[in-house]
């Protein structure tokens, strides 16, 4: 009996073992090839994860929070197809070639943020040497654009920075994101302003300049740590092109680019879209609308010339992504509503407006064409050379060029 048992055992105990080395065979034959293309794909053909490694073109500032390392250069990864671009920032911290604080010719600056950056193209293709060679190089125009930036970190560095250079007409470039970008929340660490608690419209500069001690410590509070699901899909992402192209495939599945499972409370680029504003939209709008108003006070105090620009929200032009945010959030949107916004309030200011957004609808532009593919705020080389010369027609129409 003692020995019938035993062998009952055995036999039981063998089908498993065999279960259990095929199933680790099975994996091993996936995970090898999967891993052998992850190293091909970075060490070969340099398929990296956006902004590899992450940060390093940045560094505290305190006047604007954070701003461009002076004289970096290097590969920023952007997205993840791989699309890489060299970058090379100037002695002053501005992806541009070197300028000297002293002119030579009538300059325009060029403030904003990555949509003013044009890292979407190759060096030569972007917007301020596309503008200077249709000028015939008789003007300069200096990028002054800082990723992430919002309208406020773009009026603190055009106060602080760029006047230095004596430009004779800035040129701001509004992304949509600016409207929820300004209010110091989301973790964002930089100085920032808000409206004066009397009630009154004037606006008070918060944290200013921010103390890097309080940076540090403002960090620490604001970084969750992050469920072991998250670190995963973190790491995955960094290090595996094969998961970053599976990544691709999903996303692709939503046409608008958005995290499926957010509210439109949180879809801080679909929001200012909303047919009704609550009062916390209100309340940002107001204060976008003010800081864009003082950035051109101070400029009219320095007889400097402004153009304000609306720039290309992808989501908001394309049919099918229209479509899909009404099947999703229902038919709550306007989606003209910003631009009309923004062209009331400067005709009302006497600010100089161009809206790239409505230039794209009026002529009929298919907004694909002008587009990153992976992307909807930032435009690709086909587009920055439209944005640049719809902006030296409306400078040229002002009689400002």
């Amino acid at each position: 009996m003692i020995g019938t048992s035993l062998e009952m055992k055995q036999r039981s105990v063998r089908p498993r073992r065999e279960f259990v080395w095929g199933a680790i065979l099975i994996l091993i034959s996936m995970v090898v090839p999967i891993f052998a293309v992850d190293l091909v794909a970075r060490f070969v053909f340099d398929y990296r994860a956006p902004h590899d490694p992450p940060g390093i073109f940045n560094e505290f500032d305190p006047i604007t929070g954070w701003s461009k390392k002076p004289n970096w250069e290097g590969y920023a990864y952007l997205y993840l197809d791989g699309t890489k671009r060299y970058i090379r920032n100037n002695s002053h911290g501005f992806t541009d070639r070197e300028r000297d604080l002293q002119k030579s010719k009538p300059r325009i600056a060029l403030i904003g943020d990555s949509t003013t950056e044009f890292w979407e193209a190759e060096e030569q293709d972007r917007g301020q040497f596309l503008m200077e060679k249709a000028l015939d190089n008789t003007w300069e125009v200096l990028n002054m654009g800082v990723r992430g930036f919002s309208t406020d970190q773009a009026y603190l560095l055009l106060k602080y920075r760029a006047m230095d250079f004596s430009p004779d007409i800035v040129v701001y470039t509004f992304c949509i994101n600016d409207i929820y970008g300004n209010r110091n929340d989301f973790g964002r660490i930089k100085p920032y302003f808000e409206f004066a608690s009397d009630g009154s419209k004037t606006l008070v500069l918060r944290d200013f300049p921010y103390p890097f001690t309080e940076r540090v410590e403002a960090e620490k509070d604001t970084k969750k740590k992050p469920s072991l699901l998250s670190r995963i899909d973190k790491v995955l992402l960094d290090y595996s092109f094969v998961y970053r192209r599976a990544s691709m495939l999903f996303a692709s599945r939503d046409p608008l680019g958005l995290y499926r499972h957010l509210p439109l409370e949180q879809q801080l680029e679909l929001r200012p879209y909303k047919k009704v504003y609550n009062a916390e939209d209100e309340k940002r709008l107001a204060l976008l609308l003010a800081l864009i108003e003082k950035m051109k006070a101070f400029l009219d105090q320095k007889q400097v010339r402004f153009l304000l620009v609306e720039g290309v929200y992808g989501n908001v032009l394309d049919p099918k992504r229209m479509a899909w945010s009404v099947e999703k959030y229902g038919d709550v949107f306007d989606f003209g509503k910003v631009t009309r916004l923004l062209k009331e309030f400067a005709e009302q200011k006497g600010i100089a407006f161009l809206s790239v957004q409505e230039q794209v609808k009026d002529r009929g532009i298919t907004i694909t064409d002008i587009m990153h593919p992976q992307d909807y705020v930032h435009l690709s080389a086909s587009g920055i050379r439209l944005y640049s010369s719809l902006v030296l027609e409306k400078l040229k129409s002002l009689g400002w060029i």
